[in-house]
């Protein structure tokens, strides 16, 4: 199973339409898009992505208790967190998930930081895709990811939009 992750594209639509360019280059099977902007999904459906979707913290989505805040979705028998930001936060809903708890999961997804990041912490794979914001203050270049599920091996490669270059490659072997 291919992935294709997202977050924080901030409505910027000509690094959606690129991504979404790109995925379809890449037959992507799922798209995870990891909030801010919400409502930003919707590229997707159009382009016939199939997409999951969690909010940003400042998305009018992320207070509202029908749309979960974070999700656990079991893909290819490998159990994936999606999450906005990589720790709880003031504007979380009762019963959100604590990305860093014990949620029985093998790999957290998340955003938020704008940096793209792919890290091993006690046998779970963290991965930042970067951002597609077209304003950015922070200092790291628009990107976004792609997960080669073939479980027990995961591979995530983080690309640069601009050039489609590989930026962080990794190879990670489940633990279950």
């Amino acid at each position: 199973m291919v992935l294709g992750i997202l977050s924080d594209s901030h409505g910027n639509v000509e690094a959606i339409q690129e991504v979404i360019r790109r995925f379809l280059a890449a037959k992507v099977d799922l798209v995870l898009h990891l909030g801010d902007d919400y409502q930003d999904m919707l590229f997707f459906e159009a382009a016939d992505l199939p997409v999951i979707a969690v909010p940003g913290l400042y998305c009018p989505e992320y207070r509202n208790p029908t749309i979960l805040n974070r999700r656990i979705e079991n893909l290819s028998d490998v159990r994936i967190l999606l999450t906005h930001t990589p720790e709880v936060s003031k504007f979380d809903q009762p019963g959100d998930l604590d990305p860093q708890g014990n949620a029985p999961v093998d790999i957290v997804l998340y955003g938020h930081t704008h940096i793209p990041h792919i890290q091993e912490r006690e046998g779970v794979l963290w991965v930042n895709p970067g951002h597609l914001k077209a304003f950015d203050r922070r200092g790291h270049i628009l990107s976004y990811a792609l997960m080669n599920l073939t479980p027990p091996r995961v591979d995530v490669r983080i690309l640069s939009l601009a050039t489609g270059q590989t930026l962080i490659n990794t190879m990670f072997t489940l633990k279950h």
